[in-house]
């Protein structure tokens, strides 16, 4: 038996040991995640396709679709690339009003009033004149005389009124409308975008698998080992010391303590 106090453990050392179990763990539940799928929609294969620096293994993900869902898939690429097509084309056709935005000056909606008078107005307003003609015509009253040219005054100022309150009540119905057709615009080419637009690359890769296992805890069991032989050497020297001077007599002092030391093979 030795009474040499242990030396603690060498963190250099039991820091690369530990590292090392880390990684030896960390490889193994890489492996044991990475299991091969085979589904209706297609195949999941993992295969060792080289190693990093540290010589760990490299490993790649092949994702293989089943027929029928290869073909979904070419015909949604197809058709995002017609709808990016046409995305293109109407941006084009409309590069003007979405450069300059839309028109609401009183100008523009002022015209915009007018024409739906002369859409919806002006057919109902050429009845009434033709109407008001051949009631004339019938009273005797012809054109040129006072009476027609009074009555034929009376009719313009009604309908004269109806326009101007026409478009005192419609003007904020114009105002939305020119709003409302930049901004359906601007919805279909942003929906033509959408429907073009590329697929989440990043959903469709397999996910990397976890590492879950636990490594064993090296530098902790080192320090344990440390401090139980640490222990050890303290209670030994405790109990070495506490043996009374009355039983070792005079033999106690002058050295004899290191030669009973001796003698029990302690040193």
């Amino acid at each position: 038996m030795s009474l040499s106090q242990p030396s603690p453990p060498d963190p250099t050392q039991t820091a690369n040991q530990q590292q090392q179990y880390n990684k030896n763990a960390a490889q193994s539940q890489a492996q044991m995640n990475m299991v091969n799928q085979s589904t209706p929609y297609g195949t999941l294969t993992y295969t060792q396709t080289g190693t990093n620096a540290d010589g760990t293994p490299q490993y790649t993900a092949t994702q293989q679709l089943s027929a029928a869902q290869q073909k979904l898939l070419n015909q949604q690429q197809a058709t995002q690339g017609q709808l990016g097509g046409y995305a293109k084309e109407l941006a084009g056709n409309m590069s003007g009003s979405l450069t300059n935005g839309p028109d609401l000056s009183n100008d523009a909606l002022i015209k915009t009033m007018m024409g739906w008078q002369t859409d919806y107005m002006q057919p109902t307003f050429n009845n009434q004149n033709s109407n008001l003609d051949s009631q004339l015509a019938a009273q005797g009253i012809t054109q040129g005389s006072a009476a027609y040219d009074n009555a034929k005054r009376q009719l313009q100022q009604s309908q004269n009124g109806t326009v101007e309150n026409a478009l005192a009540n419609t003007e904020g119905q114009a105002y939305n409308q020119s709003l409302s057709t930049y901004q359906n615009q601007l919805q279909t080419l942003m929906g033509l975008l959408g429907g073009s637009g590329p697929a989440n690359l990043g959903a469709s890769f397999a996910q990397t698998p976890t590492e879950q296992i636990q490594p064993a805890n090296y530098a902790g069991l080192a320090e344990q080992n440390y401090n139980q032989q640490n222990q050890q050497y303290a209670n030994t020297m405790q109990g070495l010391f506490s043996i009374p001077s009355a039983v070792l007599g005079g033999w106690a002092q002058g050295g004899g303590l290191g030669k009973a030391a001796t003698a029990l093979g302690l040193k």
